[in-house]
C-alpha cells in the first residue's frame, strides 16, 4: 500500500469506506474499499467498490494465549483485462504479497507500532 485515506469517518463499522493506492506488478492500483462485515477484535471483511483490481479480503484473528494469536487472510477476486491472462501466477504473487504484509505487521506489533491508524486492511505492503 502506498497511501490511503478515509472517505467516511475513521470509526470502523459496516459501511466504512476508504480509498487506497497500491503498487502491484509495476502498476498503480487505485481502489475504493467498503467494510462489509466487522467484528471488533476478531474479524473484518472489505471489498472493492471501485477498482482496476476487484477483490474481497477477510482477515481474522484467533487468540492462542496471552501473547500469541493466529491471523488469517482470505483473498478472493476476479482478474480482468491484462491480469486475467496471468491469473495462476497472480494467485501466487498475491499470496506472497499478503505473507510479506503479515511479516511486516508482526514486526510492527513486536516493536509496539501495531496501531498506526491505517484503514483496516491489516497489511502494509503491496496489493492489499
Amino acid at each position: 500500500m502506498r497511501s490511503c485515506r478515509w472517505a467516511t469517518d475513521e470509526e470502523i463499522h459496516v459501511g466504512s469506506i476508504y480509498h487506497q493506492e497500491a503498487r502491484f506488478l509495476g502498476r498503480t492500483i487505485r481502489s475504493t474499499f467498503a467494510v462489509t462485515s466487522f467484528e471488533p477484535g476478531r474479524s473484518i471483511t472489505i471489498r472493492t467498490i471501485d477498482s482496476t483490481f476487484p477483490i474481497e479480503v477477510t482477515r481474522s484473528v484467533e487468540p492462542l494465549g496471552a501473547d500469541r494469536s493466529l491471523v488469517r487472510a482470505v483473498v478472493a477476486g476476479n482478474a480482468s483485462g491484462v491480469f486475467r491472462i496471468a491469473e495462476p501466477v497472480l494467485r501466487r504473487l498475491v499470496a506472497q504479497s499478503v505473507g510479506a504484509d503479515y511479516r511486516r505487521l508482526q514486526q510492527l506489533c513486536r516493536a509496539g507500532l501495531g496501531d498506526a491508524g491505517a484503514p483496516p486492511t491489516g497489511a502494509t505492503g503491496q496489493g492489499s
